[in-house]
């Protein structure tokens, strides 16, 4: 079972999330939508062009922020944490209007983000939770937890409840990985039990690490000793499985795959403001 977008009324509440992402980042800005002459906002991004869900949310806020009239200054940190410090710093120097941050984990850009703050500019994290000692303004993203116990009671049905399951995570260290690697393993153990995980291993959201990884699971273990291979993120879906080979007699094709994030629910994403 392949899991893939095909439905437009997902397709529209996926483009309505992030329409709401921009409008509350508008809106930090201290001015309606529709009045966003001479304003900027700056987008901060972990790794341009490596995730696929990423890719999307970069081009759909690009375009709703011009259809309001604003213009959006992307900074691409390049997975470093120096590079997206000293991209955050830049926006605040340039005095952007608001800054849109979806960062590679939930702790090393909150000197970054005071800063900021301490300029009277307000962040908006996207995607990627931050700790809670972060001063966003607002956060726009899922409840990874859930996320996580989800795509697990989807697995375990798509396996008829009994098998083994390996597991591509997000980045290390990122609200994403933390959060639905916690629910993916709550939801087995408690209930699943003859659904074991026997991998667990960053792809880091990247084509190119998520086929190698599959090749490396295919070569180790003989066929029909994993009955599913998982994502956090939608990598599975870019490469039709059977281009991904692992030895002639266990391939992908036979592989049960799923990944998130290439189709999402409304209910499935929230809006948490913090008041300060």
């Amino acid at each position: 079972m392949t899991v893939r977008r095909t439905s437009r009324t997902i397709q529209t509440a996926f483009a309505l999330c992030l329409a709401a992402f921009v409008a509350v980042a508008l809106t930090a800005c201290g001015t309606a939508p529709s009045s966003g002459a001479n304003k900027t906002l700056g987008f901060v991004v972990y790794d341009v062009g490596v995730d696929p869900w990423m890719n999307v949310a970069i081009s759909t806020v690009q375009e709703e922020a011009e259809a309001a009239g604003y213009k959006l200054s992307v900074v691409n940190g390049h997975n470093d944490i120096a590079q997206m410090s000293s991209g955050m710093d830049q926006l605040v120097t340039q005095k952007v209007d608001a800054i849109l941050l979806a960062p590679s984990d939930q702790e090393s850009m909150t000197p970054s983000i005071k800063r900021a703050e301490a300029a009277g500019i307000p962040v908006i994290a996207f995607s990627l939770a931050l700790s809670e000692d972060a001063p966003v303004s607002s956060f726009v993203g899922t409840d990874d937890v859930q996320v996580g116990r989800e795509q697990a009671k989807m697995v375990a049905g798509a396996i008829g409840n009994r098998g083994n399951v390996a597991l591509m995570t997000g980045i290390l260290g990122s609200g994403p990985q933390i959060g639905r690697s916690e629910g993916f393993r709550a939801e087995l153990q408690e209930n699943f039990p003859d659904v074991k995980l026997v991998e667990e291993q960053p792809n880091n959201w990247a084509n190119d690490k998520t086929i190698s990884l599959t090749q490396d699971w295919l070569a180790k273990y003989p066929a029909g000793q994993i009955n599913a291979v998982v994502a956090q993120g939608p990598e599975l879906l870019r490469r039709p499985p059977g281009q991904v080979y692992g030895p002639k007699r266990n391939r992908l094709r036979r592989q049960r795959l799923s990944g998130r994030d290439a189709r999402e629910h409304p209910r499935g994403r929230h809006v948490r403001n913090h008041q300060r």
